[in-house]
């Protein structure tokens, strides 16, 4: 088995991941978990997490949290890129 299968099946799985596989949880998060998940940013990638896994669609919400969080990434990599090019 490898590292990657052993992982998964030791990990049970969570509420957000079961309101994910009816597609629920997006839903879940805009109405009733707002609060919550816009203070605890680990809360939130969790919750993303779950919609990446487990949804059958594709949630617009989703791809806009992934494609902030790419941007963010690379702005840090451009920013460090810039200070090492100034010494």
């Amino acid at each position: 088995m490898s590292k990657t299968t052993d992982k998964i099946a030791l990990e049970p799985k969570t509420i957000w991941d079961e309101l994910a596989n009816y597609s629920l949880l997006i839903d879940c998060m805009n109405n009733f978990l707002e609060d919550k998940t816009s203070s605890d940013p680990e809360l939130k990638a969790k919750m993303f997490d779950s919609i990446y896994q487990h949804y059958d669609k594709v949630c617009p919400e989703a791809e806009i949290y992934f494609a902030e969080k790419y941007i963010d990434s690379i702005q840090y990599f451009l920013d460090k890129v810039e200070a090492c090019r100034k010494l």
